[in-house]
């Protein structure tokens, strides 16, 4: 098709060998004819020599050093890039031509500058009731963003190179929380940001109760850390009531006076957190739903304490200047 404008795919990728011939394949089936794909690899596991199989006119490979990180590996991603539209993604996203079109029409129909959509796990992962749950919690989530957001998901992604450039073409330091960072910056120099609801870019979610933890314990952190840093009160402190109410979550079971009161405050939270969860699960996609029926309400119930531990680890490694970046 002519007169398309080229689309630049950037993708920086860190010990995630294994899943670069997916991504490249991925890319290379699209039906949009106009774009290349800018990968910044790199880490042990020798992902930068895994990527250079795949190099061709059509993908661009850079190495990422030890220590560079997300931010600097877009950066260069960025200058060795082509496109008047940029496309950032992950390495365990699968591009489709759905997602990929849905996220990108905006921008092309020249609407706004910057536009961000939803994820959903990986087809083959949907019977794991921890990725079934993780779903039913964002898609209550992704049901209160406003059409003109105010943030962006890192894997699905598009903007212009003008609007990006204009943010400072991510020269700014961000070690964690790039989204985050890159939405201020687009908010700060006047781009309006656009929720594109519908076509999820299909993602592989966290698979263990760790890594779970340990990817949102992340996520809250870059809330209140950045809220803080751009001066966002809302962001932080969306980022500071979760902390608090883990905190208070297990403060209320340790030995101590009012024991019974104590503990009675502990019951109506978790019967309060429990029916939340449930009513997320009954506004979830059928395939979630029918993951998560009767006979998992344990399982659910655990999900819900490792949130509860996760908020309050959260608040810890805030506090602690050695493990507010941890990745």
């Amino acid at each position: 098709m002519t007169g398309q404008p080229l689309v630049s795919v950037l993708l920086p990728i860190w010990c995630e060998r294994e899943h670069i011939p997916a991504a490249v394949a991925a890319f290379r089936a699209l039906r949009y004819a106009s774009k290349e794909l800018v990968l910044c690899a790199g880490g042990h596991d020798r992902s930068y020599e895994e990527a250079l199989r795949f190099a061709a006119t059509d993908v661009v490979v850079l190495e990422q050093k030890s220590g560079e990180g997300k931010q600097h590996a877009l950066a260069k991603c960025l200058a060795a890039s082509h496109g008047t539209v940029l496309f950032l993604t992950d390495a365990d996203a699968r591009l489709t031509d759905e997602s990929f079109q849905a996220t990108l029409s905006p921008i092309l129909q020249g609407e706004v500058e910057a536009a961000t959509g939803p994820r959903a796990p990986w087809p083959e992962l949907r019977l794991l009731p921890i990725i079934a749950y993780q779903w039913a919690i964002e898609e209550a989530g992704n049901a209160q963003i406003p059409d003109d957001c105010t943030g962006l998901l890192g894997s699905n992604v598009a903007l212009t190179r003008e609007a990006a450039e204009r943010a400072g073409g991510f020269g700014w330091e961000a070690r964690t929380g790039t989204d985050l960072s890159l939405a201020y910056q687009l908010r700060r120099t006047g781009a309006r940001i656009r929720y594109v609801r519908g076509h999820p870019m299909s993602v592989a979610l966290a698979t263990t109760a760790r890594d779970y933890s340990r990817q949102r314990s992340r996520w809250l952190r870059n809330l209140v850390l950045h809220g803080r840093r751009f001066n966002d009160a809302q962001l932080e402190r969306q980022g500071l009531i979760a902390m608090a109410t883990g905190l208070g979550f297990w403060v209320l079971v340790l030995p101590g006076p009012a024991k019974r009161v104590r503990h009675l405050i502990w019951l109506i939270l978790f019967g309060y957190g429990f029916k939340r969860r449930l009513d997320y699960i009954a506004r979830a996609p059928r395939e979630a739903k029918d993951v998560l029926t009767l006979d998992k309400w344990p399982l659910i119930a655990f999900y819900m304490l490792l949130d509860y531990f996760t908020w309050a680890r959260a608040a810890i490694e805030t506090a602690n200047p050695r493990w507010r970046d941890r990745w």
